[in-house]
């Protein structure tokens, strides 16, 4: 089973956003949880960057071509920004 790299915490703000009433009175309230949502994936995504990077030099360093090639490959792909990821939802 793959992984996802948006942690507990950013799916929590993102429902929290989802429960905001329309109308202009909370627009302030949305605009803080944006920004709270935007820093919180930043760091998911950096988080994830590093345990891939760990993974790819422990690989090189025991000499698993295999394992190397397939995180090179899994890491290759363009991830989404985080105004995709936030539009996904």
């Amino acid at each position: 089973m793959e992984e996802h790299w948006i942690s507990a915490a950013s799916t929590t703000v993102i429902g929290a956003q989802k429960l905001i009433p329309s109308g202009s009175e909370h627009n302030e309230q949305r605009s803080q949880l944006k920004r709270k949502l935007t820093r919180s994936l930043r760091n998911d995504r950096e988080q994830w960057w590093v345990t891939k990077a760990r993974e790819m030099e422990n690989a090189a360093g025991i000499g698993n071509s295999r394992q190397l090639f397939r995180l090179v490959k899994e890491t290759g792909i363009r991830k989404p920004t985080v105004s995709e990821t936030m539009s996904e939802n």
